[in-house]
């Protein structure tokens, strides 16, 4: 096998991630690894992908010398590229990898918005393979969670409008390289205003309990009658309103039997200079209401809880803790129950169990035990009696016949 006379001990470049058109410095220190000593040493490097031609005469090197070689380069091709270094007859090779420039944009449409809700799409364009990346989302109400999964190219959103909204759009993600930027849209409300705006803000209730509409209009409508379409009961339905100019806000009751999350949908007709016009929204309610736990403790060899579920969905992430112990129970299904068990020495402890509902809402329950004593049980020493009286008796027997 050839020994190689020179080693490369270290390079250095600046800067460290090298993208396609930066103009790169490389610090590349050589080793002499012979126990030669050489004299008018022509040192050649060269790259086309980095745009390196470089020569120079080293005029002595010792053995266990070493000597560094500044370079120079422009970054003009893509992927990995090659530093060859010619040291007399020798020649080394080093690899670089150049980075891609991200070409990342997004596009927002449409760019002038109205009243109201407004359907947005949103575009990713981006010359990279992007993965393990999320969309954040912010500025104006949106019917959508922040942030959204990225795994498509495209997205469409509903956002609420009553003036110019400024989006901030941050991309996260992985790439050849690390993508985090952020876009900023400005999307200009229409100066026409609609007759009638709509806003309902989901919430969550009780199994009976109350939700609210907001209606708005910029100019005086008559003769309203709103519909409120769900699986659920909402009353009163229509809700009739005679005119608005302006603004009002409309209750309704609502009542479910079953837990759950319910769409609803609200139709409005109503009128304007004698013609007839209808809007309609959709959303949804939240049916839910804290669950309940029945508890029970035992005390036998070691302290049981048991925790019984008598709510119609399964409880979720249920766990106990006491003392510095803790045991996990998971998941309790509707109308059953799950024990946990810990040992622990007599004294006076708190409890609290730990539990969340079918959407997810912790909560908490907490109570205290007392563990006594064990009272020793005095030793059972009749048998010690019966040994000295029975021959007592025995004898007397005898003595009687």
């Amino acid at each position: 096998m050839l020994a190689y006379a020179f080693l490369i001990k270290s390079i250095k470049t600046i800067p460290s991630n090298i993208t396609i058109g930066d103009e790169p410095l490389f610090y590349i220190t050589i080793l002499n690894d012979k126990n030669k000593t050489y004299t008018d040493l022509d040192v050649k490097a060269r790259s086309e992908g980095l745009e390196i031609n470089y020569s120079k005469t080293i005029e002595l090197l010792k053995p266990s010398e070493e000597f560094t070689l500044y370079l120079k380069g422009k970054a003009k091709k893509e992927g990995y590229n090659e530093i060859i270094i010619n040291l007399n007859d020798e020649e080394l090779h080093l690899p670089i990898f150049v980075f891609p420039l991200d070409k990342i944009s997004i596009d927002v449409s449409p760019n002038i918005i109205k009243y109201g809700w407004n359907t947005i799409k949103i575009k990713i364009n981006s010359n990279l393979n992007l993965r393990n990346g999320y969309l954040y989302i912010e500025g104006c109400p949106l019917n959508v969670s922040s942030p959204l999964v990225l795994n498509k190219n495209e997205y469409t959103i509903k956002l609420y409008a009553d003036k110019d909204c400024y989006l901030n759009i941050t991309l996260r993600a992985k790439s050849i390289i690390d993508i985090n930027k952020t876009f900023h849209k400005i999307l200009k409300l229409s100066e026409e205003k609609p007759y009638l705006l709509v806003y309902y803000e989901p919430k969550t209730i009780n199994k009976k309990g109350k939700i609210s509409l907001k209606l708005l209009s910029y100019n005086k409508i008559t003769n309203i009658k709103i519909y409120a379409v769900s699986n659920i009961s909402v009353s009163p339905n229509p809700y009739y309103l005679p005119f608005l100019d302006g603004s009002a806000i409309i209750d309704f009751d609502v009542f479910s039997n079953s837990y759950g999350k319910y769409p609803i949908k609200f139709v409005i007709e109503y009128e304007k200079d004698n013609k007839k016009y209808k809007t309609e929204y959709s959303s949804y309610v939240i049916i839910n209401e804290k669950p309940k736990i029945v508890v029970s403790t035992n005390l036998d060899k070691n302290l049981e809880i048991t925790i019984g579920n008598p709510n119609p969905y399964k409880l979720k992430g249920v766990y106990v803790t006491i003392a510095d112990k803790s045991y996990f129970i998971g998941e309790i299904d509707p109308n059953d129950y799950d024990t946990a068990y810990f040992n622990l020495k007599p004294g006076k402890y708190n409890y609290t169990i730990y539990y969340q509902d079918w959407l997810g809402n912790q909560y908490k329950k907490e109570g205290q035990i007392i563990i006594p004593k064990q009272e020793k049980k005095e030793k059972n020493n009749n048998w010690i009696y019966l040994l000295l009286v029975l021959p007592l008796l025995y004898l007397i027997k005898r003595l009687i016949r």
